[in-house]
C-alpha cells in the first residue's frame, strides 16, 4: 500500500505505469478520512495513458463510505495509470492500492512502475478496514 499526501486543493496524483493482464480481476481502492487517513472524499480512476480511456472511475463505496473501492477485469494487457484526487477539493493523507483480487483476500504490490519480471514490494492483506485477528 502506498501512502501519499494531496497538499494542494484540486490536485490529482498519478500512480504508475501499472502493468495489467487481460482477463485478470483487480481491486483498486483509496483509504481516506473514512478509514483513518485525512483526505476527506477521495476518488480514483484507472485508465489507458495512450487512449485516455477510463477502465474504472469510482467515488464512494458501500464497503468504505466516502473511500472508493472497486473490482474490475482488465480488458486487455498493457500499462495503465491510476489517478487519485479529492472531490471536495480537500487536502490530506491517503493510502492507495491496486492489486490482483482473490475473493476476500488481495495479493499484490504497491502502485508504481512494476510488471512481470520487475522486482517490487509484495503484500497480502484483507479488504476489511477493521483489525484482522484470524489466520490467513
Amino acid at each position: 500500500m502506498a501512502v501519499s499526501i494531496i497538499d494542494t486543493p484540486g490536485e490529482i496524483e498519478t500512480w504508475g505505469p501499472i502493468h495489467l493482464l487481460q482477463g485478470v480481476e483487480y481491486v483498486a481502492y483509496v483509504l481516506g478520512a473514512s478509514t483513518g487517513q485525512t483526505l476527506p472524499d477521495p476518488a480514483l480512476a484507472v485508465y489507458d495513458p495512450v487512449t485516455l480511456q477510463n477502465i474504472v472511475v469510482v467515488d464512494d463505496s458501500l464497503a468504505l463510505g466516502l473511500d472508493p473501492v472497486v473490482t474490475f477485469i482488465a480488458p486487455y494487457e498493457g500499462d495503465f495509470l491510476m489517478d487519485v484526487g479529492d472531490l471536495t477539493g480537500g487536502t490530506g493523507q491517503y493510502n492507495a492500492n491496486l492489486v490482483v483480487y482473490q475473493g476476500d483476500i488481495s495479493f499484490g504490490s504497491d502502485p508504481g512502475t512494476f510488471g512481470p519480471g520487475t522486482e517490487a514490494p509484495f503484500s497480502v492483506g484483507t479488504l476489511d478496514p477493521d483489525p484482522f485477528t484470524g489466520f490467513l
